[in-house]
């Protein structure tokens, strides 16, 4: 039975893998940290992402992607009464499963070759990974604060987009990422040092980020 089954996925397989793709994204983003349930200034990030998308059925066109993505964004966020503001950049690193949805047609090149043109594109998918979180604010004057950390992290992400032909798409999509609290330090900077005060704080976090996406697939 079991050697039936295996037989019966060797059939199946190559007629739902129809092609297996390589690709590369860059993605320009507006990111919106939530800290402690504050709403903070917007910040622009740039992310790269690659990977490999495997289609399905040429008819109606189906990819499962396994991406990697990182990448760099700044942004600030309200520290409460300690420091005020605060700028800070992060650094994500996530590995992704991405669903897309191609709608389109096929069509033939001059050598009488089919290929598939996408017209219309939705996606979605989730990624885990990890975010890197650096700041280091006033180092000079009364109040000091550093952070550097790396925390767990997941998100999850869904978008729309066109495809210009069957190789260049250009897609729009809204991204959450769910991390650990960040932890800050820093030091009450007083003018007879014996007086200075350490200090530390810890900040619940995630982001909003809205990107473009523009993808080369081979």
């Amino acid at each position: 039975m079991k050697r039936k089954l295996f037989l019966i996925a060797l059939a199946i397989l190559p007629s739902l893998v129809t092609q297996a793709s390589p690709f590369l994204g860059v993605s320009p983003s507006l990111v919106k940290p939530q800290v402690d349930g504050q709403s903070s200034d917007m910040g622009f990030g740039l992310n790269v992402r690659g990977g490999y998308e495997f289609l399905s059925s040429r008819y109606f066109l189906t990819g499962h992607a396994i991406e990697l993505e990182t990448g760099i964004a700044g942004f600030s966020f309200n520290s409460g009464t300690v420091t005020g503001d605060i700028s800070a950049r992060m650094i994500p690193v996530f590995a992704n499963y991405r669903l897309t949805q191609y709608f389109g047609s096929s069509a033939s090149n001059s050598n009488g070759m089919e290929y598939w043109s996408p017209d219309f594109i939705l996606y979605a998918g989730a990624g885990l990974g990890g975010v890197h979180v650096a700041a280091n604010e006033n180092p000079g004057g009364p109040i000091s604060i550093d952070i550097s950390q790396v925390n767990m992290a997941a998100q999850l992400f869904f978008g729309l987009g066109i495809g210009f032909n069957e190789h260049l798409s250009l897609t729009t999509g809204y991204r959450h990422i769910f991390m650990n609290d960040i932890d800050a330090s820093g030091q009450h900077i007083h003018t007879d040092p014996n007086l200075t005060q350490p200090w530390s704080d810890s900040y619940n976090a995630s982001f909003h980020v809205f990107d473009l996406n523009l993808r080369l697939i081979w």
